[in-house]
C-alpha cells in the first residue's frame, strides 16, 4: 500500500512538472502618474478652481500553453491598484478570463477581456474626451460617454471571438449584468445583483476591413428590462479611423440609454455623441493630437455638452508622457457650466 502511494505520488509530480513545462507564465503591468489641474464657471457666475495627483497602476498576470486535446489555452487576471474616493484597494476582477483556443476561435469565460464597446476612433494623443472632462463639478457626472448602454463586458459571462480576414466578430453574453465584482455564485452580493439587473449580451467587429491603415469597429448591446423599469438599457457604436502616414483621422459615434434605479429623472434618457480627431506624427518621439467631442441628450431641457481638447505626447522609451488640455461647455447638461482642465500624465510598462 505504502508503494503504491508513492508511486501515484511521484506519477502525479511528474504529470504537474510536465504540466509546467509545456506552460508559460508572464508578470506584466502598468504605472501611470498624473497631475490635473481645472477651473469651472457655474451658472451663478463663480469661479472654483482645483488641482491634485492622480494614479493607476495594474499587475497582469498571464499563463498560456498547450491542452491534452491539441488546443491552445490563455488564462490570467489583473490587480487594478488606483486612486479611489471610496477608499477601496485593489480590484481583483479587471481583465479575469480564461481562453480555449482552436485556430482562429477563441472560447472565452470571464470579465473585462473580450474585445468590446469601448472604444473611440478620434482620440489619438492624450486623454479621450471623456478622462479630460470629468471631475470638473465634483459629484455631478459629465455626459460624454466612454462606455455605452448595457455595457455588458464588466460583468462575467462567456463570449466567442472569430478572427476573420477582414477583422475579428465577436459576441458576449453575461446572465446578471451587474455581476462585477470577484464572487461565487452562492454569495449574497450576486443574489442582491440579480434583483437589480438581467441578462445582458453584446455582440461586434473590429478590424481593417482588409485595407491597410484602415481601423474600424461597430458594437451593439442590451440588457433585458429590469423589474419596475419601462425601458432596456442599450447602446450602439461604430467608428473608423484611416492612418495617412504621418496624420492620422477619425470619427465615431455613440448612442446610449441610461441605464438607473427605477424612478431616476435619468432613467431611459438618451445620449447621442459624435467625436471628430486628428493625430499628427511630427518626429518619431512627438505627436499631436485634436479632438471635438459633442454629446446630444434627449432631455429637451439639457443643452449638449461639448468638448475640445488638444493634446502632445513625448515618448522617451521606456517612459512616455502627454499633457493634454480641455475646453468643456455645458458640464453635465447645465448651461454655461463650463470649465477647463489641463492634465500632465508619465506612464510606464512592464
Amino acid at each position: 500500500m505504502k508503494n503504491k502511494l508513492l508511486i501515484t505520488s511521484a506519477l502525479a509530480s511528474v504529470l504537474a512538472f510536465a504540466s509546467a513545462a509545456n506552460a508559460q507564465t508572464t508578470v506584466s503591468g502598468n504605472l501611470a502618474l498624473s497631475l490635473k489641474a481645472l477651473s469651472n464657471d457655474t451658472a451663478a457666475g463663480q469661479i472654483q478652481q482645483g488641482r491634485g495627483f492622480g494614479k493607476e497602476s495594474q499587475l497582469n498576470i498571464t499563463n498560456k500553453g498547450k491542452l491534452s486535446n491539441g488546443m491552445d489555452y490563455v488564462a490570467g487576471f489583473s490587480l487594478e491598484l488606483e486612486g479611489s474616493t471610496t477608499g477601496a484597494p485593489a480590484d481583483w476582477s479587471e481583465n479575469t478570463y480564461i481562453d480555449i483556443i482552436s485556430g482562429n476561435t477563441t472560447f472565452t469565460v470571464g470579465v473585462d477581456h473580450i474585445q468590446n464597446s469601448q472604444r473611440q476612433t478620434s482620440s489619438f494623443v492624450g486623454l479621450i474626451p471623456d478622462d479630460a472632462a470629468s471631475g470638473l463639478y465634483g459629484s455631478a457626472t459629465n455626459l460624454t460617454l466612454e462606455t455605452i448602454g448595457a455595457n455588458p463586458y464588466q460583468a462575467y459571462g462567456a463570449g466567442i471571438m472569430q478572427k476573420t480576414p477582414f477583422g475579428t466578430l465577436s459576441a458576449l453574453y453575461v446572465p446578471t449584468n451587474s455581476n462585477t465584482a470577484g464572487t461565487d455564485d452562492g454569495d449574497s452580493a450576486v443574489q442582491a445583483a440579480e434583483s437589480t439587473s438581467k441578462s445582458a449580451y453584446e455582440i461586434g467587429f473590429a478590424g481593417d476591413l482588409g485595407v491597410k491603415g484602415l481601423n474600424a469597429f461597430a458594437f451593439t448591446n442590451e440588457e433585458k428590462k429590469r423589474d419596475g423599469q419601462t425601458f432596456k438599457g442599450k447602446g450602439h457604436t461604430y467608428g473608423a479611423s484611416y492612418n495617412f502616414g504621418q496624420v492620422t483621422a477619425g470619427y465615431d459615434y455613440k448612442q446610449s440609454t441610461i441605464v438607473a434605479a427605477a424612478g431616476s429623472a435619468e432613467a431611459g434618457d438618451k445620449i447621442k455623441q459624435h467625436s471628430f480627431g486628428i493625430g499628427f506624427a511630427a518626429t518619431k518621439d512627438i505627436s499631436i493630437g485634436a479632438t471635438y467631442s459633442k454629446a446630444e441628450p434627449s432631455d429637451a431641457g439639457e443643452p449638449d455638452e461639448k468638448v475640445r481638447l488638444i493634446a502632445i505626447g513625448y515618448s522617451l522609451g521606456a517612459l512616455a508622457t502627454d499633457l493634454t488640455y480641455a475646453n468643456v461647455e455645458n458640464y453635465a447638461g447645465t448651461a454655461n457650466n463650463d470649465g477647463k482642465t489641463i492634465t500632465a500624465r508619465i506612464r510606464a510598462n512592464f
